[in-house]
């Protein structure tokens, strides 16, 4: 009878590991579905999304690139000439000549502007005086003509 009783709970136990040991390769088997899924839809967003787009901005990045590449050959080649000329410049024998001569046509210069303000000054103080001369010739003759008017007006009573 023991042997019987433990026949049956070994026989129960055992039906009992069978169905969990089912449950759990079931859902084993629906979680591994699920991954493949996952996997599966990644695997799509990555090639028909992500992939492309991160293609083409690495397209873009590379033509701006080359673009800037392009600009600072030409900066670089425009500063070298532009060095090459200024060293031209400033390696001439004759600069010293030239920046004396400009600092002494500059002091000519001030020196001519100085003489023609004292100039113009002069000739309006001529201007002035000459023109107040040839008024006070007309002040005379209109106060002698007004003299002479308000005595007629004084004669025939007007006045």
């Amino acid at each position: 009878m023991n042997i019987e009783k433990g026949g049956r709970a070994w026989e129960k136990n055992s039906d009992a590991q069978a169905k969990q040991s089912t449950e759990t390769l079931t859902n084993l088997n629906a979680a591994a579905k699920s991954l493949n899924s996952l996997v599966t839809s990644t695997d799509k967003s990555l090639n028909l999304l992500l992939l492309p787009s991160l293609s083409a901005a690495i397209n873009d990045q590379n033509t701006a690139l080359l673009t800037t590449e392009r600009n600072v050959d030409v900066a670089v080649t425009t500063a070298t000439a532009t060095l090459a000329d200024a060293d031209r410049v400033v390696s001439n024998p004759r600069l010293p000549e030239a920046v004396d001569s400009l600092a002494d046509s500059s002091k000519s210069l001030a020196v001519a502007t100085a003489s023609g303000a004292a100039s113009m000054q002069k000739v309006q103080q001529g201007v002035e005086y000459e023109v107040n001369s040839l008024m006070k010739p007309v002040r005379k003759a209109k106060a002698v003509l007004l003299f002479v008017v308000t005595l007629l007006g004084h004669f025939f009573g007007y006045a």
